[in-house]
């Protein structure tokens, strides 16, 4: 490669950094002779109530080949870490927290396990070889959605898929599993508190698609087509 291709090519990269299109400059064997081949990384996150499918839809998503990001997982894993345990405690004491106030401590761990939540999908998206993600998370709040949308702004695609089921449906289906030992009884008792926290999506956040999905709904059709 001539020197002038090396500055055409450094001019491309510098235009192009940070903007929708990686790219990958592949060599035909003669100076300036050179295409461009671009791809964008894509990643489709869920918005719904427990119970509302987000864990089967990742499992179709899975089968396409599509990275799973499992939201519990990575959750799990902070918690038990002790990183998050020195931050916590780093936390109160700056804080000057009384070790017995649990709805204070509370507050900084939802707080703290947010954030590192957030800036781990963000860092497994943006360094991955992959290029397609599926965040299966709740992501009830804007506040919460935020983070994982603005990689848009890192040229990432970023899709929605919002599972609005009906409350008294995901009760049924909560029910259901806490009896064949597949939930917690948590699960149902908590169902109402996180539909009052809900905060329905909207394209304005930032997504590049948003699709409203009722999974109860299309299971019906597909049976009366069935039955037809």
């Amino acid at each position: 490669m001539e020197k002038g291709d090396k500055q055409w090519l450094a001019r491309i990269g510098g235009c192009w950094r940070g903007q929708i299109f990686r790219i990958k400059l592949v060599g035909l064997g003669q100076s300036n002779n050179y295409f461009i081949n671009y791809m964008s990384k894509k990643l489709i996150m869920t918005i719904g109530l427990p119970f509302s499918g987000k864990s089967t839809l990742a499992k179709d998503y899975a089968a396409k080949g599509y990275t799973v990001i499992d939201r519990d997982d990575f959750l799990s894993k902070i918690l038990e870490s002790d990183e998050f345990k020195i931050n916590v405690k780093r936390e109160i004491d700056q804080n000057n927290i009384d070790p017995n106030d649990g709805r204070a401590i509370f507050a900084i761990q939802n707080e703290l396990a947010i954030k590192t939540l957030s800036a781990q999908v963000k860092n497994l998206v943006l360094n991955s070889s992959q290029e397609n993600f599926f965040y299966d998370a709740t992501n009830l709040q804007k506040e919460s959605r935020a983070p994982i949308v603005g990689l848009g702004s890192q040229g990432i695609e970023i899709e929605g898929i919002y599972l609005k089921v009906p409350l008294e449906e995901l009760k049924k289906r909560a029910n259901l599993a806490f009896e064949n030992r597949q939930g917690k009884f948590n699960d149902i008792r908590n169902l109402d508190v996180f539909a009052k926290m809900l905060e329905e999506p909207t394209l304005s956040e930032g997504f590049s698609n948003l699709e409203v999905r009722n999974p109860l709904a299309e299971t019906q059709r597909e049976f009366k087509l069935k039955v037809a």
